[in-house]
């Protein structure tokens, strides 16, 4: 996610993949009665930035990471991938309990995904509208700590 320009230390509010929100329609699907449901869609969030250097398209990876990325890489694809790393966003970490499904809020709960367990997805926790369930991402915004590839762990 990129950092808010306007509130440094905390991800920028927006309804992109670069941004702390989802996009209906895409990220979560609505019901006949445009309401959101808890499962394996909504916000996207990955365990750890191992898991991201494995899953993510070069484009979206941060720039920052690159030499993290590139002293991380054992194989020739695994460099070109790294070098191709230009991504304007950052890597965001949220709370300090373990990578497990669970409630994230009151209104959000983090779902992990069936085929990738190092890949999750931040849900309503509950049928709620779509409007509602961006409002409960955007409140978690001063929660999210910006990490640095020096802090790496």
């Amino acid at each position: 996610m990129r950092q808010d320009d306007s509130n440094l230390g905390a991800p920028r509010i927006a309804r992109t993949a670069e941004g702390l929100g989802a996009r209906a329609g895409k990220d979560i699907p609505a019901d006949s009665d445009g309401n959101v449901h808890p499962g394996n869609h909504g916000m996207s969030v990955i365990e750890d930035w191992q898991a991201m250097f494995r899953r993510m398209s070069p484009s979206l990876l941060p720039r920052t990471w690159r030499a993290v990325l590139l002293n991380a890489s054992t194989t020739e694809e695994q460099r070109t991938k790294a070098r191709g790393a230009f991504g304007q966003g950052h890597l965001w970490k949220h709370g300090l309990g373990s990578w497990e499904a669970g409630t994230v809020t009151d209104r959000l709960v983090l779902c992990i995904d069936g085929r990738d367990r190092s890949h999750g997805f931040i849900s309503p926790s509950g049928a709620t509208s779509f409007e509602a369930y961006q409002s409960a991402i955007v409140a978690t915004q001063r929660d999210w700590v910006l990490v640095s590839p020096e802090e790496r762990t």
